[in-house]
């Protein structure tokens, strides 16, 4: 009897033994020598975690690495974040990171309605590059950006101003200007979607024309409501012939905040000046966000023709110029 007692022991240590071999050999870093980038979703669990590490080269084997992560009884702690992970790490080493949430990011907040330049600017306090370095990556040539189906009406000489999405991100240290502003994009992608696409261009406009359109609404109004109602007046506007008549327009190009220019400035030769040019400006003068680009997509109809905004950012609206006459004087002073 005894050795139908012996042989299983035999063969359960024996399959112990082989685990502990393989497991060992897992262990062992996967040995590629270049660090790599690595992001963890809130909410994303060990098994897909596991199994996108050995996909990109990381790890030897995700059974490996849920092994180890279960026997410390930590599978449930796996910290969201963005890190950057050496292949030739150990096992523990790389679980340590992702347990304890050593990221390797940044938090960076783009607002609604600032330019190429000032996100430029933004990049470059914070640290990742100079300001000069993501003003050349956003130039026309720069990216490969074929992948970018919203991109295809965007004249070949202009830059990407407008498809900056502003919003809070998360950019890995020793992010790339191209990386920043790939970054960028793909979040325009999915916030400027393709519904909103087809509604912009089932209006008989473009995509780049709605995004010209709602990169001044962005700057000319603060609230939703009321940029829907600003959008509406200056496509009236256009389809009237009659001049936008955007103090943010020339604002772009005389690089100012002026909410009402003086009337030398007015007269500045620039197809950006839309008092002295009819039409829309050239390209987009912001980069605007989503309730913006809402707004020119499916503005409020009114009877009002003009409006101005009033210091605190109060809209005042009227359907005469003896009406909008009467706001400047009793609104801008």
């Amino acid at each position: 009897m005894k050795k139908y007692f012996i042989y299983p022991l035999v063969i359960s240590a024996g399959c112990f033994l082989a685990l502990i071999l393989w497991f060992l050999a897992a262990s062992r870093p996967a040995g590629k020598p270049a660090p790599v980038n690595f992001s963890v979703s809130r909410g994303e669990g060990l098994s897909k975690i596991s199994s996108r590490l050995e996909q990109r080269g990381i790890i030897r084997s995700a059974l490996g690495f849920r092994i180890y992560v279960w026997l410390k009884r930590t599978d449930d702690k796996l910290q969201a974040g963005d890190y950057v992970l050496n292949p030739a790490d150990t096992l523990a080493g790389l679980a340590d990171k992702l347990l304890n949430g050593k990221v390797a990011s940044k938090r960076v907040l783009i607002r609604e309605g600032e330019t190429a330049e000032e996100i430029a600017a933004i990049f470059e306090k914070e640290g990742f590059f100079t300001g000069a370095e993501f003003l050349a990556a956003v130039k026309p040539g720069r990216l490969h950006l074929g992948k970018y189906d919203f991109l295809k009406d965007k004249p070949a000489a202009s830059n990407l101003e407008g498809y900056l999405f502003p919003d809070t991100y998360d950019f890995f240290i020793g992010t790339t200007p191209e990386q920043a502003a790939e970054k960028l994009l793909d979040n325009f992608g999915r916030k400027f979607s393709p519904e909103l696409r087809r509604q912009a261009q089932g209006a008989g406009r473009s995509v780049y024309e709605t995004l010209i359109m709602a990169s001044i609404v962005e700057r000319e109004a603060r609230k939703p409501e009321d940029m829907r109602i600003v959008a509406g007046i200056f496509w009236s506007r256009l389809a009237r012939g009659q001049a936008l008549q955007s103090d943010a327009t020339l604002s772009y190009f005389l690089k100012d905040k002026t909410a009402a220019h003086s009337a030398k400035e007015l007269e500045t030769d620039t197809p950006y000046n839309t008092y002295k040019y009819r039409g829309l400006p050239p390209t987009p003068i912001s980069n605007p966000g989503l309730a913006a680009i809402a707004a020119a997509v499916s503005p409020a109809a009114s009877d009002y023709n003009y409006f101005l905004t009033s210091t605190d950012g109060i809209v005042y609206y009227a359907r005469t110029y003896e009406e909008h006459l009467r706001n400047k004087r009793k609104y801008l002073k």
